[in-house]
Formats: structure tokens, C-alpha cells, sequence
């Protein structure tokens, strides 16, 4: 599936993408998310892509919380999940800046909230 981080929430199939750009064009057949899920007999149903283009995990962290149908769309009144499918942090190291504590803290208040 590419690089990402993969968060199982048990065995319903329903599947969220989340992230930047990278996921926000992802939503089509030729993605690796959807020929691996159909490889592995389509397990997971991806019911949203909440990726946005040049945003950075502490963008994403910030907008977790809204409402799918918003303009910076969430995860809020979406069906119950069993799968997160995040990839983000691109954005993030752009022009040698690295991965700090800052944005460490920003991934592991979001991996909460998920």
C-alpha cells in the first residue's frame, strides 16, 4: 500500500484514507491503495478520502475533527470505522526541515484521535 501507516480497529471493513496530496489523488483504481486491496479480495470498502494537497500532519491533526461534508474535511459523520489508512508528513520536510518533536507530538496526539 505504499508508505503509510496502516491503523486496525478490528474487523469492520469500512476504511478511511487520510493525509496530503499524496492520498487526496489516491481516490482511483490505479492507486496502490485500491490494487492492493483488491489483491488481498477487497477486504476493506474505503468509504472517504479526507486528503488534502499541501497540508502537514499538524494541518491534518487540526482538521480531524470536522465534519466530512466541510470544506477541510474530517472524520465526523462518517459510518463507524475499522481501518485508518494514513499518509502524511511529506509536506513536513520540505526544504531540509526534519521530522521534530513538535511534529512527533502532533503524530501521536492524532494516532489518539483516530
Amino acid at each position: 500500500m505504499g508508505r503509510g501507516l496502516r491503523i486496525g480497529c478490528g474487523a469492520n471493513p469500512l476504511a478511511v484514507l487520510i493525509g496530503d496530496s499524496l492520498t487526496a489523488v489516491s481516490y482511483g483504481e490505479i492507486h496502490p491503495y485500491y490494487w492492493t486491496n483488491g489483491w488481498l479480495g477487497a477486504p476493506l470498502k474505503i468509504v472517504a478520502n479526507i486528503g488534502v494537497s499541501a497540508e502537514g500532519v499538524d494541518n491534518v491533526y487540526n482538521r480531524i475533527d470536522n465534519s466530512y461534508t466541510d470544506a477541510s474535511p474530517g472524520l465526523a459523520g462518517l459510518p463507524p470505522l475499522g481501518w485508518a489508512l494514513l499518509r502524511i508528513g511529506t509536506n513536513n520536510t520540505r526544504g531540509g526541515n526534519v521530522i521534530n518533536s513538535t511534529i512527533q507530538g502532533f503524530y501521536t496526539d492524532l494516532f489518539a484521535k483516530i
